[in-house]
């Protein structure tokens, strides 16, 4: 419970810990279901330094948890952060369907979630565990339906959101304000970088969206897992490839050659 938050933490062990934590929509009014927050041992250093954020978002239907229990998220961060001393991103994996379901990552009668995810999930990562805000240190990930989310939102908010990755996004959403392929194809995003990742032949828009992201000044590395098969194993495996290229977009590590190998520069 984020009141619970507030109270002191007990030491982050040397692999890290995933917390339960409830963040409340104090602006959007949505309603979510508890969130789960990787803490690297490096949060725990005295000063405590403000670490990137990589938000992960489930599919529809789904919940967060599926992040641990099939996309195997806590030992990927686990190895990367044995591979750096402890220092690793913090994760936030918020619930972007609430328990009645939602399907559109987008602010609705039926409930705020846009503006939960763009708005309440930043702030409080800020104030409850001393994160960077959200902008370059920040970057947006999803699967399936969680990935379209994820393009969307680092279309809407290129200020928020200027990273962002989609592994197996699933097709565009009926809304224009809200369709990928609509928001490329009305404005460019310079700094914006996306990772949009699939299986081969690809299970959902990813071949669509990496023409038009490089069109609109977006640098996209477009990554195909030949032979495997669409789910929650492929997309985990999938995060594990890209986390060396969103903790260099993060600031976390240096950029370097080796870890823009795959991505081709934007058109034109």
């Amino acid at each position: 419970p984020a009141d619970e938050a507030k109270e002191p933490l007990p030491a982050v062990p040397d692999e890290g810990m995933i917390l339960p934590v409830r963040i409340p929509g104090e602006r959007s009014g949505f309603a979510a279901r508890p969130a789960l927050v990787y803490l690297p041992r490096a949060w725990s250093a005295e000063p405590r330094p403000a670490l990137p954020v990589l938000m992960l978002l489930h599919g529809s239907p789904g919940t967060p948890q599926e992040w641990i229990d099939g996309a195997g998220v806590a030992g990927v961060a686990q190895a990367w952060a044995q591979r750096y001393g402890g220092v690793a991103p913090v994760l936030v994996m918020p619930d972007v369907t609430g328990e009645a379901g939602l399907g559109v990552c987008a602010d609705t009668p039926a409930g705020n979630v846009e503006t939960y995810l763009a708005g309440d999930v930043p702030a409080f990562l800020q104030e409850e565990f001393g994160t960077a805000g959200p902008g370059a240190k920040w970057a947006v990930a999803g699967h399936g339906s969680g990935g379209t989310c994820a393009v969307t939102l680092g279309l809407r908010h290129p200020d928020l959101f200027p990273t962002f990755a989609a592994f197996g996004a699933t097709a565009a959403v009926t809304d224009p304000q809200h369709d990928p392929a609509m928001l490329l194809a009305g404005r460019t995003y310079p700094g914006s970088a996306a990772w949009l990742a699939d299986t081969a032949p690809p299970a959902g828009m990813t071949a669509q969206l990496v023409g038009l992201a490089r069109s609109a000044g977006i640098a996209a590395c477009q990554v195909t897992s030949a032979g495997a098969p669409p789910g929650l194993a492929t997309w985990g495996a999938q995060l594990a490839e890209a986390l060396p290229w969103l903790a260099a977009r993060t600031g976390l590590v240096p950029e370097t050659p080796e870890l823009t190998a795959v991505c081709d520069p934007p058109a034109g």
